[in-house]
This record gives C-alpha cells, sequence and structure tokens, in this order.
C-alpha cells in the first residue's frame, strides 16, 4: 500500500503528539516526585518541630509539676502544723475552761466560807465584849501593892454601892508606858516658875529671872526637891 502525503503527515503528528504527551506525562510524574518529595520533607520537618515542642512542652511541665509538687508539699506541711496548733489551742482551751470553772466553785465556796467565819467571828467578838468594862481616869499608881482585880473589885463596890463585891476574871491598864511627871508635878502650880520643853528633849526651867536647862531627868527632879520639896506638889 502506497502512503500518500497525508497520511505521511498524519504519521508524524501522531507521534510529535505522542511526544509531547509523554513529556507531559513526564514532567506530571516529575511534579508528583518532587510534590512527594517536598511532602516528605515538610511532614518530617512538621515532625521533628512537634518533636521538639512536645519535648519543651513536657520539660516545662515536669518543671512545673516539680515546683508545684514543692509548694504542694509545703502547704500541706503547713497546714499540718496549723492543724497541730489548732489542736493544741483547742486543748488549752479546754483545759483552761475547766481550771476557770473549777476556781469559780473554789472561789463561791471560799467566799461563802468567809462570811460564816466573819458572822462567826463578829459574834465571837461581841460576845467576848458583853461583860468586858473600861474604866477610865484613874490616877496611875492607885492600884498598888494591890491586885488589879481586887482593885477593880473595891472600886465597883463603892462606885456603884454593890451590897458585895464582883468577881472579876482579869483587870489589866491599857498597854502604855507609865510616864515620869515628878519634876513637872513639883514645879506645876507655881506662879513664879515657869518651865516648857525644848527639841530635842530639854526642860527649861525660868525660876527668879535665871534660865536651866535639864536634859537627865533626875537631876530635874533633884533641882524641884532641892527648890520645892515642901509637900505643896500637885499631882493633878
Amino acid at each position: 500500500m502506497t502512503e500518500t502525503p497525508r497520511d505521511i503527515q498524519d504519521d508524524c503528528g501522531g507521534e510529535a503528539s505522542t511526544v509531547a504527551n509523554k513529556a507531559v506525562l513526564e514532567g506530571i510524574a516529575a511534579l508528583q516526585s518532587n510534590f512527594q518529595l517536598f511532602k516528605s520533607e515538610i511532614v518530617e520537618a512538621i515532625d521533628n518541630r512537634l518533636d521538639q515542642i512536645s519535648t519543651s512542652i513536657r520539660a516545662e511541665l515536669t518543671a512545673l509539676k516539680k515546683e508545684t509538687d514543692v509548694s504542694i508539699s509545703a502547704m500541706k506541711s503547713t497546714m499540718d502544723d496549723q492543724a497541730k496548733t489548732m489542736a493544741e489551742l483547742e486543748r488549752s482551751a479546754t483545759f483552761t475552761s475547766d481550771t476557770v470553772s473549777q476556781l469559780q466553785k473554789d472561789v463561791e465556796k471560799l467566799t461563802s466560807s468567809v462570811l460564816q467565819l466573819t458572822e462567826k467571828c463578829t459574834d465571837l467578838e461581841s460576845r467576848s465584849r458583853q461583860q468586858n468594862l473600861r474604866i477610865l481616869n484613874i490616877k496611875e499608881g492607885e492600884e498598888t501593892g494591890r491586885k488589879a482585880t481586887d482593885f477593880i473589885a473595891h472600886l465597883l463596890k463603892n462606885a456603884l454601892s454593890l451590897e458585895t463585891l464582883p468577881l472579876i476574871d482579869r483587870a489589866h491598864r491599857s498597854l502604855r508606858k507609865r510616864s515620869d511627871n515628878s519634876a513637872k508635878d513639883l514645879l506645876r502650880n507655881r506662879p513664879e516658875v515657869r518651865f516648857g520643853f525644848l527639841y530635842p528633849a530639854k526642860l527649861r526651867v525660868t525660876y527668879n529671872g535665871e534660865e536651866k536647862y535639864f536634859t537627865d531627868p533626875v537631876k530635874a527632879i533633884s533641882f524641884a526637891e532641892q527648890h520645892f520639896g515642901d509637900g505643896n506638889v500637885s499631882t493633878s
């Protein structure tokens, strides 16, 4: 069979088209290969980055967990201490409350006892004074040579006009030292004599325009007896 020019042209065109299609297919295949390679690189890069991020996050989370654990441990320790302190305070408050309650009861008992004792003491004091007498203005030395009880018994009998002597259990003067006024008694009621005491403890006597000072009571008595011992001594 003889080929015509058209047939030849068609054959050339078909071959060219086949070559072009093949080139396109090869280009597409190369593009697909490159795309797959690029995709693989991107995926690998993403995986690497994700691994880095995951490692970093894991490290940060681990560090944060450690810090949190330390903080929680410290907080737990503090709370345990506070719980112990609260328990001790509660025990102390309970003990104090019980002690105060007991003390209040004791105080009430003691107060009641004190009131009773006070009433008893008042009653005893009143009873002890029922038969007590206090006699005033008895000159010192009046009872000399006699028992105080006998002296008071005779004094009361005479003063109250009693038929018999009253029974005196005890008698005594007030607890005060007897004053020694012998020199003053000798000088008293003499208009020509003036006397007085000077501090410290001096007896000044002015007689016939002359002043004398005595610090020794014996010398003062001797002076008074020497000049005025005529028996006219006032003892009032």
